[in-house]
């Protein structure tokens, strides 16, 4: 995909929004809370990988 300048433009300045809120806040609460659903969404796709590879294949002939 071929990106325009007006594509870049916008990237850019969605960028640098995120970078000021970030520097501006840095609650606990959202911390502590993104750790935890990124640990729970690690945890629920190892779980479904470990069942997936466990599970017996069958193949079409």
């Amino acid at each position: 995909m071929k990106t325009t300048q007006a594509m870049r433009y916008a990237v850019r300045l969605n960028y640098g929004q995120v970078n000021e809120v970030a520097a501006k806040s840095t609650d606990r609460a959202t911390t502590r809370s993104a750790a935890l659903l990124a640990a729970l969404g690690i945890g629920l796709s190892s779980f479904s990988m470990k069942q997936m590879l466990t599970k017996p294949t069958k193949r079409k002939l």
